[in-house]
């Protein structure tokens, strides 16, 4: 590295680290989110996130996946307050009288067993949107997520029979009313597929006309239908110019070996009734989709986040 580079880097964290601070000064005259992408992990939310923040009356946060209600609760309100724009700025601009909206999406909040009443202590009248995968795609996804990063050694029909053993502390853990731990987020393959339940608790804390829960495929089969169902809940109006709806952190499918698709099909099949009876969203065993991935993890690790 040369002196320049060297010397630039320097420049560059200084600069990130002296933006951290000033947002931590200033976190009382900022929003908080007017709705929140809740999930579901490798569901779509990073094309969603992105077709949002393109939207000329929405300001994103300061990152897409701030991951307070899960992973930093102990920070406090104000650290998460310092990740979202001045309310001066959402004022700034506005039409018909109302000011610009802004979010955030971390999709583990759906799964994660305290989030809900987190939320809803600090962010009561928050709008919630629900991407909704495939549970069996989303397994299959989570777990090649996994290999990519190296910490997911075992194949993948292994893994799926390792988790019970593998979520176990997590579940003590929760219990006891503490943090399930990184197992429980990491090898959750089937447990995070269990939508219906994880709903469940989340309807009990807010009321459900304060949900949107969306099928992925809509999202990527008529993106402009689903893009305009999510406005119109958060009450934005379809802009002049559409978002191109490029795909976010998409990766080839290799398939899933024919065991495997059998031991999801029956893990999944109570849970897919109840989330129909609950939802009205019925997945079937349709064949994986290629083009729905999002990243397991924030882009920068959760301690890095000051």
């Amino acid at each position: 590295m040369t002196g320049m580079e060297s010397a630039s880097r320097v420049a560059a964290a200084g600069r990130t680290r002296a933006e951290r601070l000033a947002r931590r000064a200033t976190a009382e005259l900022r929003a908080l989110p007017d709705f929140v992408i809740i999930g579901a992990q490798k569901a779509g939310t990073t094309s969603l996130f992105r077709y949002l923040v393109e939207h000329p009356d929405v300001v994103g946060p300061a990152e897409k996946e701030v991951h307070f209600f899960d992973g930093r609760y102990d920070r406090g309100m104000g650290w998460y307050r310092s990740r979202f724009p001045l309310r001066a700025a959402l004022e700034k601009g506005a039409r018909n009288g109302r000011r610009k909206l802004t979010f955030e999406a971390s999709p583990y909040y759906l799964a994660h067993p305290f989030v809900a009443a987190r939320m809803h202590e600090h962010l009561p009248e928050a709008k919630l949107v629900v991407l909704l995968r495939d549970p069996v795609e989303r397994a299959w996804s989570h777990y090649r997520d996994n290999v990519s990063r190296g910490t997911e050694p075992k194949p993948f029909l292994e893994a799926l029979r390792a988790e019970p053993d593998r979520l176990r502390p997590g579940l003590a853990n929760i219990a006891r009313g503490l943090d399930p731990g990184p197992e429980y987020r990491n090898f959750g393959y089937v447990e995070r597929g269990k939508y219906a339940a994880q709903l469940t608790g989340w309807f009990a804390v807010y009321p459900r006309e304060q949900f949107l829960v969306v099928e992925s495929r809509d999202l990527f089969d008529d993106s402009a239908a689903a893009y305009a169902r999510v406005l119109a809940f958060v009450g934005l109006d379809v802009p002049a110019q559409l978002p191109s709806f490029d795909v976010y952190n998409a990766t080839p499918d290799a398939g899933v070996d024919d065991d495997s698709r059998a031991f999801l099909a029956a893990a999944f099949a109570n849970a897919n009734r109840d989330l129909a009876a609950l939802t009205g969203i019925e997945f079937s065993d349709r064949g994986l989709a290629e083009h729905v991935d999002d990243a397991q993890l924030p882009d920068e690790p959760l301690d890095d986040l000051e």
